[in-house]
């Protein structure tokens, strides 16, 4: 039981194995060591050829392999990494410890492979920014990490390609498209006036797989490159402060509401965008270069594509919204196809015009003396489509808030600090001239729900909707299309009287009738 090992007998490494030898002590320099019971814990000899093999015994010194075993460390330059539940990666490696739990162990140095986890960042100079959920990717690696939320890899590819309706020529042997580069400032995936720099274009369709030129080439029906400067007076120094963008467009969420603030015409509407602000006489100068470059709104362009499978508007008589009438196009501008003849076009009065052959100090003013071809026109060219009157009213109401006038039921004064109407802008009710039709956002405290501005007073807003006595009913994203003599305006002027200024009052002109100073509008948009 605990008789000790012979002095220098020959195997003196195991222990005693002997039966009951009680208290004998081993022989002089026997042969054999004696035998004991049960020596327990007996250590791993020094440099044998493997480490110990036990349940608690310590790895070999410079042992061939680290030790096996529940909680065994890695031998000191082993060949691999340790492999268990938490044993760390071995140094110098070939590749880094793999484990069950090692949630992301260490990586052997100098390791062929950076980790893959789940919170890196684009790689540095990757070749496209990063789409993946959250983990990091190599150092200078050939593409960024692939996740929901990563942010571009530096020097990136651009934000967005666009394929221009302008054929590039010689330039282009890929299908003859012009790419169009834009950078998003707000990372929208339409254009919606925010871009923060002018596009870059560059001929290199041939570096475009066939299926991105086609979806390219869907995307250049409602972005073109006629829009892509949006610097300058009336582009990008719109609001109270003078620095937002002229043509951002908020998101209306959808709803159901009563139109007229009565129950008889419930209205279902999908969400959509609608421009914060009212056409500025800048953007209207783009779109008059554009136009006497020989631009022209495509047959059937304008619908509300976001709706009914591209389709449109549900048309209560029948079918969908049917889109531009190529018919329409010589009524766009009086047929000007110059810039004098626009400017003879839009110079509807002299007091009140704002419309100038050069920029001046309009800029920043609504564009008025349109008719509702000219804006229609425009929306297209911008990427949009004229709003239905059922959204104009959504929007202005606030919805199901029912709001009596978009900042909500505070009665208007005789001032100019809620809407600019009755001349009190610049004035005390007395009209003087353009001074009393101000900036378009200038009246911040009578933005509507979702931001829009101006949405009463200031100019009457054309709508895509020919007018009827009665609301189309029922209405599921529905419009008027029934034609007849008249379109939709709302919103009121900027010289008329405070009971104009009502979210629920309607009215009327001609589409192609004598053009008014107080009439004017702005453009929806399709959800990103």
């Amino acid at each position: 039981a605990t008789g000790s090992a012979g002095t220098n007998g020959t195997n003196g490494t195991n222990g005693g194995t002997g039966a009951t030898g009680a208290t004998g002590s081993a022989g002089t320099n026997g042969t054999n060591g004696a035998t004991g019971a049960t020596g327990a814990t007996g250590s791993a000899g020094t440099n044998g050829t493997n480490g110990g093999t036990g349940a608690t015994g310590s790895a070999g010194t410079n042992g061939t392999n680290g030790a096996t075993g529940a909680t065994g460390s890695a031998g000191s330059n082993g060949t691999n990494g340790g492999t268990g539940a938490t044993g760390s990666a071995g140094t110098n490696g070939t590749n880094g410890g793999t484990g069950a739990s090692g949630a992301s162990g260490t990586d052997g140095t100098n390791g062929s492979n950076g980790s893959n986890g789940a919170t890196g960042s684009a790689g540095t100079n990757g070749s496209n920014g990063s789409n993946g959920a959250t983990g990091s990717a190599g150092t200078n690696g050939t593409n960024g990490a692939t996740g929901a939320t990563g942010s571009a890899g530096t020097n990136g590819a651009t934000t967005r390609v666009v394929v221009s309706t302008e054929a590039a020529g010689a330039n282009c042997t890929n299908g003859g498209f012009k790419l169009v580069f834009y950078v998003d400032a707000d990372g929208s995936t339409t254009m919606d006036g925010s871009e923060s720099s002018t596009a870059q274009t560059a001929y290199a369709c041939n570096a475009l797989t066939t299926a991105q030129i086609a979806a390219a080439a869907a995307a250049a029906a409602q972005l073109t490159a006629t829009t892509a400067t949006m610097t300058g007076a009336g582009l990008s120094d719109c609001g109270p402060s003078s620095n937002e963008s002229c043509a951002i467009s908020p998101l209306v969420t959808g709803g159901t509401f009563y139109r007229g603030a009565t129950t008889s015409y419930p209205a279902t509407l999908s969400d959509y965008r609608l421009d914060k602000y009212e056409i500025t006489v800048g953007r209207f100068r783009k779109f008059v270069e554009a136009w006497v470059g020989g631009w022209r709104p495509a047959t059937g362009s304008g619908k509300h594509t976001h709706l009914n499978s591209g389709q449109g508007l549900a048309n209560t008589a029948g079918g969908y919204e049917p889109g531009w009438d190529a018919t329409w196009t010589s009524n766009v501008g009086a047929a000007a196809t110059t810039l004098a003849g626009w400017t003879t076009s839009l110079q509807c009065e002299a007091t009140y015009q704002t419309w100038t052959s050069a920029a001046g100090a309009n800029e920043k003013r609504p564009q008025n003396c349109l008719t509702w071809y000219d804006i229609h026109s425009f929306c297209i060219w911008d990427g949009g489509f004229l709003p239905t009157e059922t959204e104009w009213e959504y929007a202005a109401t606030g919805g199901s808030e029912e709001r009596t006038y978009p900042w909500g039921s505070t009665a208007i004064g005789a001032n100019a600090s809620l809407a600019v109407y009755g001349c009190y802008w610049n004035g005390t009710g007395t009209c003087s001239g353009v001074t009393n039709l101000a900036e378009v956002g200038s009246v911040a405290a009578g933005n509507g729900k979702w931001g829009q501005s101006d949405l009463v007073g200031s100019v009457w807003e054309w709508h895509i909707d020919y007018h009827n006595a009665t609301f189309v009913s029922p209405c599921v994203d529905c419009g008027n299309f029934t034609a007849n003599t008249y379109r939709v305006v709302r919103a009121g002027g900027f010289y008329n009287p405070s009971n104009f200024l009502s979210t629920t009052w309607r009215n009327y002109f001609q589409d192609l009738g004598v053009r008014n100073n107080s009439v004017a509008g702005r453009c929806a948009r399709p959800t990103p």
